[in-house]
């Protein structure tokens, strides 16, 4: 459920000595597997760290919380703890047991790609949103995305849910891709990438109304989803916009297979 963070000795503060020693021990006898064309598979591998079951919390906040999680086995130092950043809500208030006990049975939230046709040109389009970001106190570019409300709701309709508060836009059809790790060299955070498709010739979807919390300011509009790596970089220079990473990524391999 955690990635790692950064070492800190159990019985003593950190240092860089006790860190240095510690990935020294791990990493003296590299192994390299190099992989044949058409050979897929690697071999079993064995974590060389492993969680012991304990942890402690720090910072709990509302969207994020902080969790020491120990980990133990081949460190001579002895138990280590790993500074990690965890969801709240995988978290039960008055056990202080994290509610699952797998990390595939759940996921935080999702980013929607919700794609249609352009009334006029028939060219596949897809819808992307402007937002200001206020860890970066900047507009970025992104998918619609948020949070699930529940851990046993699914992930398709988190995705529904959230495009129509953000957007305004009604979908149909929606089916997850798969879930990924967003951060996972320091967090837990796992995300379901859901597609969803837009008939904008419907109704309800001819005067759309946006709904989103109290702090967020958010700006959905249309772009082709051909040559969209140069649309994005010619929207954010002209209006000093960023590009969220996982657009960005997207927009990267649809040109890559394109050039294929």
């Amino acid at each position: 459920m955690f990635a790692r963070g950064f070492l800190r000795s159990q019985k003593a503060s950190s240092s860089w000595t006790t860190l240095t020693a510690s990935l020294r021990q791990l990493s003296s006898k590299p192994t390299v597997h190099r992989l044949r064309p058409g050979q897929y598979k690697l071999p079993k591998l064995k974590p060389k760290l492993e969680f012991t079951g304990k942890y402690t919390y720090g910072f709990k906040g509302n969207w994020i919380s902080t969790v020491n999680l120990e980990y133990t086995k081949q460190l001579e130092n002895g138990a280590q703890e790993f500074e990690a950043v965890s969801r709240p809500f995988f978290i039960d208030k008055n056990s202080k047991k994290y509610k699952v006990k797998h990390l595939d049975e759940v996921y935080g939230g999702v980013d929607v790609i919700a794609v249609s046709e352009c009334p006029k040109s028939n060219q596949k389009i897809v819808l992307l949103e402007v937002i200001y970001r206020i860890p970066t106190q900047r507009y970025v570019i992104s998918f619609p995305a948020g949070f699930q409300d529940s851990l046993d709701e699914p992930s398709t309709e988190t995705a529904l849910r959230e495009l129509k508060e953000e957007t305004g836009y009604v979908g149909h059809n929606p089916r997850e891709a798969y879930r990924h790790w967003t951060d996972p060299w320091k967090s837990c955070d796992r995300c379901a990438l859901v597609y969803v498709d837009i008939d904008l010739s419907s109704e309800e979807n001819l005067n759309v109304d946006q709904k989103p919390d109290y702090f967020e300011d958010i700006t959905p509009f249309w772009v082709p989803v051909k040559d969209l790596k140069n649309t994005l970089i010619n929207i954010s220079k002209e209006n000093n916009f960023d590009i969220d990473g996982r657009v960005h990524t997207w927009a990267e391999g649809i040109e890559f297979a394109s050039k294929l």
